[in-house]
Order: structure tokens, then C-alpha cells, then sequence
């Protein structure tokens, strides 16, 4: 039975075809912006899709504080052609993210319009070393992939507030099937509205 080798960093971010492994993660860290996205004025007949990335739990690499010590978990998350990038946390069992985000969807004059957008949200998650260079501040850390998901947002269209899910993170590669840890996180839809009919 086939099976697709681990995705270069870029390519797993971008949804692009999977290659070969490469270190490819410290290349996108430094690419990506270094700003969250935030939440800008809705233009008319626009909607925005928020997510809250809250907490982490049973992120077991790090059980050892000595494994954890020393490194950063870093949340890129790509939604079509928007991308952007979480704010690092230390690296810990159950990390704290607290980061929102907001991506702006197409044009559609209700929200059961949106049910054809099909875009999944591209969460990955990066580990880099807090450490740096010291001797030049401006290059990339070191950093690896340690999960990606695909996340369907389109539940939402039926709510009139936060809904509050659960992701079991995957590994990646040969760990593809291994539980990395879990995710809680909250998805709305901007405006607020009653649930469509």
C-alpha cells in the first residue's frame, strides 16, 4: 500500500502537492507575517469567520519539562489565500495559546450561502527553539513540524454565538497516526445573527 511521504513545511501550509521531507519549517516561520490577523470593519454583504485558539491538553512530548525546556509552540493557520501566524508560547503539556484570529469569507447574501465554500482551515502547529542565534538575532530559529489538521468551520453557518470544538491533533510523517495532543477551540461567525433556516 502507498503511502505519501512526510510534507516539506511550505507545502503543508499551503495546501501545495506533498514532496519529499525538507527542512522547510525554520523557511516558512520566516516568511510568514509576523502579525495576527485582526478583526477589521465588515464590509457590506461580507462575513467573518473568528477563531479562538484557546488551550492545549496531553501534549505528551513535552511531559518531561526537560524536553520542553528551551522551546516555543508557534500556530500557523492559511484559510484560501489568507495566512497568518500565532504569537509563540512556551512549550508545555497543556499550553495556553489564547490567540484570535478572523478571516474574511466571500461575498454571499446569507450565511446559507456560505454552506458552498468548501475552504477547510489549515492549522499547523510549529515547534522552534526560544533560544535563537544570539550572535545574529535575525535569523529563523531552528524549527520542525510537529502537527497539522484540516478543520471544517461550515458548522458554525448554524449558530447564532461560539461553538467550541475539540481537535485531536495528528502527527505528521511516521507519526501520522499518533494523537499529539488536543486542541480547544471556538469558531463564529461575524455578524452575529440567528441561525440560518
Amino acid at each position: 500500500r502507498y503511502r505519501r511521504p512526510p510534507a516539506r513545511a511550505a507545502d503543508a501550509i499551503s495546501g501545495a502537492a506533498i514532496g519529499p521531507p525538507a527542512e522547510g519549517a525554520a523557511e516558512y516561520a520566516a516568511a510568514a507575517p509576523e502579525v495576527t490577523v485582526t478583526a477589521a470593519p465588515l464590509r457590506r454583504g461580507r462575513f467573518q469567520l473568528m477563531i479562538r485558539l484557546q488551550e492545549g491538553r496531553a501534549f505528551l512530548d513535552y511531559i518531561d519539562e526537560r524536553d520542553a525546556e528551551g522551546k516555543e509552540l508557534q500556530w500557523h493557520v492559511t484559510f484560501g489565500g489568507q495566512r497568518a501566524k500565532c504569537r509563540a508560547v512556551p512549550a508545555a503539556v497543556d499550553p495556553r495559546f489564547e490567540e484570535t484570529l478572523f478571516f474574511e469569507l466571500p461575498s454571499a447574501p446569507s450565511r446559507t450561502g456560505l454552506l458552498t465554500h468548501a475552504t477547510p482551515l489549515h492549522l499547523v502547529l510549529v515547534v522552534r527553539d526560544a533560544s535563537g542565534d544570539a550572535e545574529n538575532p535575525w535569523e529563523p530559529s531552528p524549527a520542525s513540524l510537529l502537527c497539522s489538521h484540516l478543520l471544517d468551520w461550515r458548522h458554525c453557518l448554524s449558530a447564532a454565538g461560539p461553538q467550541k470544538t475539540t481537535i485531536e491533533m495528528q502527527g505528521l510523517g511516521r507519526r501520522r497516526q499518533i494523537s499529539v495532543g488536543v486542541l480547544h477551540v471556538e469558531l463564529e461567525l461575524r455578524p452575529a445573527c440567528p441561525p440560518a433556516a
